[in-house]
């Protein structure tokens, strides 16, 4: 019965996870297509590099203390408190450090155009801290529904914005003006559902918070880490190559790079509390980790390696003929986050082992390696050599991950590892091949529209070939229809 209760839970989760990521990932591709017909290159580079000093220095936004809350069981509402404080507290004086800092960090990025953009996300940080210990509790308390419902009014919101700036001529600052109003909308719809389960006292007290504050400190590390490692391409391409090459790189990674950064997100949001729960079962824990990159691989990679096949066709048609030299760092970058995909979902499994040291440690030994890499590739081919350094550096850390972390942690699981993401691999690399040579053998004249059917229709090659390759798959599709069948079942006797 609770193994029942607790795949009824999982599936629920998974669901509305699947549900926000689509609805979020639509509207960021929205946002960057009209982006890409009212912003030039070098405005392009200049807001996204912004936009990444902005994300780097987010990871401290809550002090790392949001999986404290998640993880831990019982916390005192004194010390629910005090954590809600103190992240109100650190969102201001983040503020204040990134404003102040503008100008120097402008002149590191190589640009002076940077600053007042920088300036501008700065706002992000006390706005983004007055819901992060709301999004902790739910996650909590498994309200995954609510989580999904605000995420997508937020990103649909954020997107309208941007969308409504770039027309009305605001430039650059669009894309940041989109991102600010994103975090606003998001932190309002959490206070909203968070505030009647819970109100802060005002209390600010350190007693019994050590272990908590050790935890936070470790995944505080960990997270910064992890946000250079995924934007030292961007931060190399603008310090070396300019905001023109910069722009072309950025156009192509947000592409490339959304779905992975979108999708894990909501899906380790998903995972992480059910994981913590079930961490006294390593079986349960171990089926859990393989279902989550399951899932997370059934839906990137059609949309990674569709997206490396149909590049060089729709990039030029849909967003114009001023982001071609993008097509080729688009496809690159979508094989390296075939790589991310599966090694991302990692970093849930050790927060809910309580060993964010060991994430810390991880991406710690490999900054240098990113950089380095990330620098040769710069200075050897430009744009296109950074996104092949990114590839190789994806697909080689991916290689050792399971030997380094997966294993440590589930013990020896190989099989049972691979076969949770081989099969889509395999299926979503037959799509691509089909709509590659589809594409190639229509006439030149073909529509818009004729391409994007004909790509549509080639993506029922991947769910014939995921049919027949993941029986599992094929089970949880089961489950999935049965638990939304009871759920519409329920709602009916209800009313």
């Amino acid at each position: 019965m609770a193994q029942a209760a607790n795949r009824n839970t999982a599936i629920g989760g998974l669901f509305w996870t699947a549900l926000g990521s689509g609805a979020t990932a639509a509207s960021q591709f929205a946002l960057y297509f009209v982006l890409a017909h009212y912003l030039r290159p070098h405005e392009m580079g200049l807001a996204a590099i912004s936009l990444v000093v902005t994300n780097i220095v987010l990871a401290w936004s809550d002090v790392g203390l949001s999986s404290a809350i998640i993880r831990e069981t019982e916390l005192t509402i004194d010390q629910l408190s005090t954590l809600y404080w103190s992240t109100l507290i650190a969102g201001a004086i983040l503020c204040a450090v990134q404003y102040c800092a503008s100008g120097p960090i402008a002149g590191m990025l190589g640009d002076a155009r940077m600053e007042p953009l920088i300036k501008l996300g700065a706002a992000a940080f006390p706005i983004a801290s007055v819901g992060a210990p709301y999004q902790a509790l739910l996650q909590k308390q498994l309200r995954f529904r609510k989580l999904s419902v605000v995420e997508c009014s937020a990103s649909i919101a954020g997107a309208a914005v941007g969308i409504c700036a770039a027309v009305f001529g605001y430039g650059a600052a669009s894309l940041i003006y989109g991102m600010l109003f994103a975090y606003f909308s998001k932190s309002i719809g959490l206070l909203a559902v968070g505030l009647s389960y819970w109100h802060p006292r005002l209390v600010l007290r350190g007693s019994g918070l050590g272990p908590l504050v050790r935890f936070g400190a470790f995944q505080l590390g960990d997270r910064t880490l992890q946000s250079a490692n995924f934007y030292v391409d961007q931060i190399v391409t603008s310090s070396l190559l300019g905001a023109q090459s910069a722009g072309y790189y950025s156009f192509g990674s947000n592409l490339a790079t959304t779905p992975v950064f979108r999708i894990n997100a909501i899906a380790n949001r998903a995972a992480l509390p059910l994981l913590c729960k079930a961490w006294k079962d390593r079986q349960l824990v171990k089926r859990g980790y393989l279902e989550l990159l399951r899932l997370v691989s059934l839906i990137n990679f059609p949309l990674l390696l569709a997206l490396a096949a149909l590049a060089p066709t729709f990039v030029p048609l849909l967003f114009g003929q001023a982001w071609t030299p993008s097509v080729t760092i688009v496809q690159i970058l979508a094989l390296a986050s075939v790589a991310r995909a599966i090694s991302n979902p990692v970093s849930v499994l050790l927060l809910a082992w309580g060993r964010a040291d060991i994430g810390f440690i991880w991406n710690l030994s490999i900054s240098a390696y990113c950089l380095l890499l990330t620098w040769a590739g710069a200075t050897v081919a430009g744009v296109v050599g950074v996104a092949t350094a990114q590839m190789a550096a994806s697909f080689t850390l991916g290689a050792v991950l399971y030997f380094t972390l997966v294993r440590r942690v589930l013990g020896a699981c190989g099989r049972e590892y691979f076969a949770a993401f081989l099969p889509a691999l395999i299926a979503a690399a037959i799509m691509a091949v089909s709509e590659a040579v589809a594409q190639s053998e229509m006439p030149s004249d073909s529509s818009v529209q004729i391409r994007l059917a004909v790509a549509l229709a080639l993506g029922i090659v991947y769910l014939i070939a995921i049919w027949f390759l993941a029986p599992k798959c094929r089970q949880d599709l089961v489950h999935v229809v049965t638990w939304f069948r009871n759920r519409h079942h329920d709602a009916q006797k209800r009313s």
